[in-house]
């Protein structure tokens, strides 16, 4: 067993590949779902194309953050260039996840107020605010 130590087979990488692709098929129907559940009828297809957008652009974003925290070659690896290197950075991405969901939390209630109007509109309740959009 001793000779297989630290050797990571290619069967390994395929097996866990499928796996992420089979979470990401899982998650996605899930959220698109989501979204045509949650969104106006009428603008369902924008809502699903606006979030294939931004997949796209995260992953976009995912490639420049991984461009732009990636260290020289020539740099040895140790706890002082990490700390250095990466530590303000994702303290720096912690305060940006903090602040955006604070912002989500604020913007859950003028959310949750354009649903119900969009439902009130749907039912033909209100149609003197179909006027006013």
């Amino acid at each position: 067993m001793q000779e297989f130590a630290g050797i990571v087979f290619a069967v390994s990488f395929v097996l866990i590949y499928v796996a992420v692709l089979a979470g990401g098929r899982i998650v996605g129907a899930l959220g698109a779902g989501f979204i045509v559940e949650m969104v106006p009828k009428r603008l369902s297809g924008f809502a699903v194309g606006l979030r294939s957008v931004t997949l796209s652009l995260s992953g976009i974003f995912a490639a420049v953050i991984s461009t732009r925290i990636a260290l020289p070659r020539d740099i040895t690896l140790t706890t002082d260039v990490v700390e250095n290197a990466y530590g303000s950075f994702f303290y720096n991405l912690g305060y940006l996840a903090l602040a955006m969901a604070v912002v989500t939390l604020l913007l859950s209630r003028v959310i949750s107020k354009m649903l119900a109007r969009s439902k009130a509109i749907e039912a033909g309740e209100g149609a003197e605010l179909a006027t006013v959009v």
